[in-house]
């Protein structure tokens, strides 16, 4: 899968995710911008995934807590 785009995050960093029909993580791979932490920065990224089921599938961005290591500002991409 290739993905690409812009960001603002922190450090410029995010985790792209891809879960197949089932919920399954098939892929969550880290991705680093050209820039972030208020400025907007450019990634293309390419990636393979396994989906444990055929069917539709989600990709979602997110970042992670630097204070506790959880997930945080998922969103869903179209």
């Amino acid at each position: 899968m290739r993905f690409r785009g812009s960001a603002d995050t922190v450090e410029a960093e995010f985790r792209p995710k891809v879960t197949d029909s089932t919920g399954r993580t098939a892929a969550d791979v880290l991705v680093r911008a050209t820039s972030g932490a208020g400025t907007r920065g450019t990634f293309d990224v390419t990636f393979s995934y396994k989906a444990a089921r055929s069917g539709p599938g989600l990709l979602t961005a997110y970042s992670v807590s630097p204070a506790d290591g959880r997930p945080v500002t998922a969103t869903p991409c179209r």
